[in-house]
């Protein structure tokens, strides 16, 4: 038997974590396709990185809170919808609500202005 030098052993331990990496990549794509299809039905404008927003939105605040936010915003943005569910699981629904009447004319559709953040300036009395 060969004895192998450290770089060779390097090359195949990489070799190794790449390979294993990518077994592990195609059997999350396999399993969230499911929840790709119900992302897309939740949220049909979504595309692109959006579906994998939304579906981490499904899972953490879960279907009743999107369908508030939706109710509350009459909007089918998804990151919108999605940090008002945020919002909704975290601070309740009458609280979010009163944030929205408060600001109207906001648009939510600013990365730096989320309806999450302004829920939680006001809860942490920074707004």
């Amino acid at each position: 038997f060969k004895q192998k030098t450290a770089y060779e052993i390097q090359v195949w331990l990489e070799f190794r974590r790449v390979l294993f990496r990518s077994i592990t990549a195609i059997k999350e794509r396999e399993y969230s396709l499911e929840q790709i299809k119900q992302a897309k039905i939740i949220f049909p404008n979504a595309k692109g990185y959006d579906i994998l927003h939304c579906i981490y939105a499904i899972e953490e605040y879960g279907i009743t809170n999107i369908d508030k936010a939706r109710e509350i915003l009459q909007d089918n943005d998804c990151k919108i919808i999605t940090s008002c569910a945020h919002a909704i699981l975290e601070y309740g629904y009458n609280f979010v609500q009163s944030v929205i009447r408060e600001f109207p004319n906001e648009n939510f559709k600013d990365e730096s202005l989320s309806i999450y953040g302004i829920c939680n300036g006001i809860k942490s009395n920074i707004i």
